[in-house]
């Protein structure tokens, strides 16, 4: 039995929307992340442990630049004044940031380890002498 003209159309506009609906849906799942902060990942971290996350915290002075393998380790902090010492270890594979340096605001993405070390896949460090007011 033949397939009318017709009947090929429907079928083939089908099978394209449902790649359209295939590739929206995986798209969109991969790319959503749940933005937290130092203090909800450390309360949450048997919760959240190889979810894709996206944390916002400050870096404090245990920063380890390794150039040779291109491999940042560094801590989050809920505040960039907090000594409490319970901070975010991270590892970043990736080159530093020129304005990486302690008390910046930074933002991660990536993955919290089973031993509660987030492996960042992008890192972003805020300026901020972009944002203070000038003085006049």
């Amino acid at each position: 039995m033949a397939i009318s003209r017709k009947g090929k159309v429907i079928l083939g506009l089908g099978v394209v929307l449902a790649a359209i609906l295939f590739l929206l849906y995986f798209g969109f799942s991969n790319s959503t992340a749940y933005y937290k902060t130092v203090a909800e990942v450390l309360a949450e971290s048997e919760d959240l442990t190889n979810q894709f996350l996206r944390v916002s915290g400050y870096l404090v002075d245990e920063i380890h630049w390794d150039a040779e393998n291109v491999v940042l380790k560094f801590s989050l902090a809920t505040s960039p004044d907090d000594t409490s010492g319970n901070y975010l270890p991270v590892v970043y594979h990736g080159i530093k940031p020129n304005n990486f340096e302690p008390g910046n605001e930074a933002i991660i993405e990536g993955v919290l380890d089973d031993n509660g070390v987030f492996k960042a896949d992008k890192l972003m460090v805020k300026c901020p002498s972009k944002y203070e007011e000038n003085a006049e």
